[in-house]
């Protein structure tokens, strides 16, 4: 994820963060900033940057007293969504009435496919700027974790 934010005293601040890896780093004015820590970079006056926060809460970076939002956190529509389709695989998935209309895995093997996409969701949802889009990329995952659930329900059954 690459989040590009102008700032009147800084600059031009491009934080860039590795969905894989988890790694970090922070570019000011074309300048790469040296890693210092896991979340604290160096300036090229000798001053540090500290990125704080995540894609729910939203990513800041406090460069010399001022904080600088990197990334919105997320609504509380947004949370809902995510939390909306993981309890409804896992609730369809176990209640053996809706298994028999349609074979969807539940309980722990469920929880694992949803709870997985779920946090891909989240991670490429936040990467958007416009409502529309991040409610779409977390709507479009819980489809996918649904399907998969299915998927791997009917998998299950021509083993059987």
């Amino acid at each position: 994820m690459e989040r590009i934010v102008q700032n009147e005293k800084i600059g031009t601040i491009i934080y860039t963060e590795s969905f894989l890896t988890g790694k970090k780093s922070v570019n000011v004015n074309g300048v790469q900033l040296k890693c210092i820590e896991k979340n604290t970079f160096q300036l090229l006056d000798g001053d540090t940057a500290t990125i704080s926060g995540n894609s729910i809460t939203g990513i800041k970076l406090g460069i010399n007293g001022e904080v600088i939002q990197i990334s919105k956190p997320m609504k509380w529509y947004e949370l809902a969504i995510t939390v909306f389709f993981f309890v409804f695989v896992i609730a369809w998935g176990t209640s053996p009435a809706l298994v028999s209309i349609l074979p969807v895995v539940g309980g722990a093997v469920g929880g694992a496919i949803t709870g997985a996409l779920s946090i891909l969701g989240v991670f490429f949802a936040t990467a958007r700027e416009k409502k529309l889009h991040r409610i779409l990329m977390l709507v479009l995952f819980g489809i996918l974790s649904f399907v998969a659930c299915m998927s791997v329900g009917f998998i299950l059954i021509a083993i059987a």
